[in-house]
């Protein structure tokens, strides 16, 4: 069934699809946990994600459980796949509103940039605390606060907390 603009939650993969490529033992699984697959994605969609990215997701999570699952665990396997297919999806979800934060701050204009020689790592930081690290020595705290629509009393705490993770990568004391 193709899916529509009114009913984003329809079927949009065809399970036959899905279970090409897989062995029997797992197609046979897809097609007992579609139901299950469909029903945390439902229950995990919201309109800026891809209901059929979060669905491709879902079955990749499930058979990953099916080839993880042991058959002498005291879980069973329905609780796995469950939690599997769960968290996926919150990684998803988080991941998007990370990338989205990205975006919105990408539209900031910035002051200054670091000289090349400086290597933040920016994949430990949050974007604000990115975004406040390059251009705190060129902005005071209330102008950083104006920009980005913040208190001056969290642009402190961004930045105390940016330091701090940026002391504990690079093994740095206060002495």
């Amino acid at each position: 069934m193709n899916p529509t603009a009114s009913n984003p939650m329809a079927e949009v993969t065809d399970l036959k699809s899905v279970q090409s490529g897989f062995d029997s033992q797992e197609a046979e699984c897809l097609r007992l946990y579609e139901n299950l697959v469909h029903r945390v994605v439902r229950n995990h969609y919201r309109p800026p994600f891809n209901y059929e990215d979060m669905l491709s997701l879902a079955y990749e999570a499930l058979i990953k459980a099916h080839r993880d699952y042991d058959s002498n665990a005291s879980a069973k396997f329905m609780t796995l796949a469950y939690t599997c297919i769960r968290n996926i999806l919150l990684t998803y979800i988080r991941d998007f509103k990370y990338l989205q934060s990205i975006e919105d701050l990408s539209s900031v204009p910035a002051k200054h940039t670091p000289p090349p020689a400086v290597k933040i790592p920016y994949h430990i930081l949050s974007p604000v605390q990115a975004y406040i690290i390059i251009n705190y020595g060129h902005q005071t705290q209330e102008e950083l606060a104006a920009t980005l629509g913040r208190k001056r009393a969290t642009i402190q705490k961004h930045w105390i907390n940016a330091r701090d993770k940026l002391r504990r990568y690079y093994a740095i004391s206060d002495s």
